[in-house]
């Protein structure tokens, strides 16, 4: 399998802003530090590079609970605990997972740690808040963001038999992007289709075809084995028992050892003897489906497919007899699921419908973020969209920060246009799960239908911000006809902030040769309140990221020109000067738009309508120096020519 290394970025909370960062950052963003991801984001390989960078030793949130001496985890000289998946913690007693690695914490002093979890099972700033009055500084958060589309390019393009351009727009086509921007489901979407084995057609396909691969002996020396030439289903079943009883039990892995010297978090081969339903246990330990740990120390390929094959191997077991209120307890009390197994409990209900709906009920969230949602009939994907409801009704922040992207074309169907657009419509809808709803439209046939509803969204001005933008977006990647011009003046027309803000966004992603240049001046000036009091303004940085990349050469210079022109007009007085975003802008638009077309003369009239003021922001301002220095440097180089 190719290893193609790519450098991580995340967003990091920095003073109120947020920033992207490179991996290589974040040890200077000091501890305590909190790094979520979705399964399969790749926390636990960059805990492992971070563990290394420090000179110590990753340890599993389990691990570190469960031990009776935590002090040897401790590294030298005051380095940060690196403490991987807090998510994978099951509590006997229903605790916080943040509750229980505290009081181990508290028992050392309190020591500087780095802590990965699971976006969706980070409790946010009821957790932050925890950790804030034991150690009295708020927890640093990091974001791993998902690969681009460039960066998945050049991952597939390592496989063999992988036309990478073409994989990518086939999912792409079938609303399966987000596959590609995941580095685990990545490499194993180029795995399956370098086999041959075709695209699949959602979560729960890839995880099967994937499953398949990974029993398939590779080695041709060992294809005649016993492990070779078992049938792959049982070995998966087998396999789906020992995960079953790892995830139940909170244990990492399985260890070939007598019990005596058997590890803390790992489980002696010899007590899984007498599991039913799995008669090749022992082969399946030989297959890609686990990997080592340590010396006869085995742990799943991924909690991701531990968790599809466990709860594949419950479903098989509910319809042999097992009582369902027995499942049912050991994988929820007191009326939730533990963090720990919200994975298998998903996925259970896929593999039992009759237990479908009420692992909905139970945890819709859940279901949601974990299953396959895509392939729910209509009733229970009308259950899921009331439970979600319900859910927000209860706890209106039930996402906690889990604000990536994700596929839920499930709820976004025609036949439940009613039920959104009441919810939608709704004066006290929460904004955690309407947003939900509207990142979902994209791909569905949903969108036509109410685009009217959207485009009112849009524009209305009582509407949460995050809202309006969702809306936008959703047309813009459905490619909706739509007057963007049109909508883009209106909102260029108000006095709210938010409006501006939208209007510089959608052109961003329209596409700014799409409009008038001056209505992109008058978003710019309004947004970077150019001629106002600055002082009360509160201005969001990088909302015009996407508009000055995007600005061909030649509407850069109408754009340049004409803002040149306002500042001349209307420059309050001899003293004034160009705010420090509005001059990082300017300086982005003409290095995007100045090339040689552009001549000479015009970028040094250009030059000299932005004034710098250095403001605490150090490294934004050197930054756009380099930019300022970097524009001279072509003036000088075209007058030589």
């Amino acid at each position: 399998m190719p290893k193609k290394i790519l450098q991580r970025r995340l967003t990091a909370t920095i003073d109120g802003q947020e920033h992207i960062i490179d991996e290589i950052e974040l040890l200077t963003l000091g501890a305590p530090l909190v790094i979520v991801g979705d399964p399969g984001m790749g926390k636990t390989y960059l805990m492992d590079g971070l563990a290394k960078e420090l000179g110590t030793k990753r340890i599993s949130a389990g691990s570190f609970t469960r031990h009776a001496h935590p002090e040897k985890f401790l590294p030298p000289d005051g380095q940060p605990l690196i403490i991987d998946g807090l998510d994978e913690l099951a509590t006997s007693t229903g605790a916080s997972a943040v509750d229980e690695v505290l009081k181990k914490l508290s028992a050392l002093s309190l020591p500087p740690f780095i802590l990965s979890c699971r976006a969706a099972d980070w409790q946010g700033s009821a957790d932050r808040q925890k950790i804030a009055e034991d150690y009295g500084v708020v927890p640093m958060t990091a974001r791993l963001e998902p690969l681009s589309r460039q960066d998945a390019r050049e991952i597939l393009s390592e496989w063999p038999n992988i036309e990478a351009e073409s994989v990518l727009d086939q999912m792409d086509a079938r609303g399966l992007g987000e596959f590609y921007r995941n580095p685990l489901t990545l490499n194993l979407l180029a795995e399956i289709a370098s086999d041959g084995k075709g695209l699949p057609q959602g979560r729960a396909d890839l995880l099967a075809k994937a499953s398949e691969l990974l029993c398939r002996e590779q080695n041709a020396i060992h294809a005649r084995t016993t492990v070779g030439m078992a049938n792959g289903f049982t070995l998966q079943d087998s396999a789906g028992a020992i995960f079953a009883h790892l995830l139940l039990a909170g244990m990492q892995g399985i260890a070939d050892l007598p019990v005596s010297d058997v590890p803390e978090g790992y489980v002696a081969i010899g007590e899984l003897a007498d599991i039913p339903a799995s008669p090749l246990m022992h082969e399946s330990l030989k297959t890609r489906l686990f990997q080592v740990a340590g010396e006869n120390l085995l742990i799943p390929y991924h909690r991701v497919i531990a968790e599809f094959l466990a709860a594949r191997w419950l479903a098989k077991r509910l319809n042999a007899g097992l009582s369902s209120r027995r499942i049912e307890q050991a994988l929820a009390f007191s009326g939730g699921v533990p963090t720990a197994l919200r994975g298998l409990h998903a996925w259970f209900g896929h593999f039992a419908p009759r237990m479908t709906q009420r692992c909905i009920e139970i945890d819709p969230y859940g279901a949601l973020r974990y299953g396959d949602p895509d392939q729910l009939s209509l009733p229970d994907a009308r259950k899921l969209l009331h439970a979600l409801i319900a859910l927000a009704n209860e706890d209106p922040y039930f996402r906690s920060e889990d604000w990536g992207k994700h596929s839920v074309a499930a709820i976004a169907r025609p036949e439940l246009k009613t039920e959104i657009l009441d919810l939608l419509k709704n004066p006290g809808r929460h904004v955690h799960l309407s947003t939900l709803i509207l990142e979902s439209l994209p791909q569905t046939l949903l969108i036509a239908e109410i685009s009217p509803d959207l485009q009112a969204l849009v524009v209305d001005e009582t509407a949460p911000f995050v809202e309006r933008d969702n809306a936008a977006e959703a047309l813009i990647a459905a490619k909706i006809p739509v007057n963007w011009s049109a909508i883009v003046k209106h909102l260029n027309a108000s006095a709210q902030a938010d409006s501006h803000r939208l209007a510089l966004e959608t052109m961003g992603n329209v596409g700014p040769d799409a409009f008038d240049p001056d209505d992109i001046v008058q978003a710019l000036i309004a947004n970077h309140n150019i001629f106002g009091d600055r002082s009360n303004r509160h201005h969001v940085h990088g909302t015009d990221y996407r508009l000055t990349r995007r600005l061909s050469a030649a509407t850069a210079g109408f754009v340049l020109d004409k803002l040149a022109d306002q500042i001349t007009q209307h420059r309050p007085n001899r003293h004034w000067r160009m705010g420090h975003s509005a001059a990082g802008t300017t300086l982005a638009g003409i290095r995007h738009g100045g090339n040689s077309h552009i001549i000479s003369h015009r970028l040094a009239a250009r030059i000299q309508i932005v004034e710098l003021r250095c403001n605490r922001d150090r490294i934004s301002c050197s930054r756009v120096r380099l930019q300022r220095d970097w524009i001279k440097a072509r003036v000088v180089s075209s007058r030589t020519r």
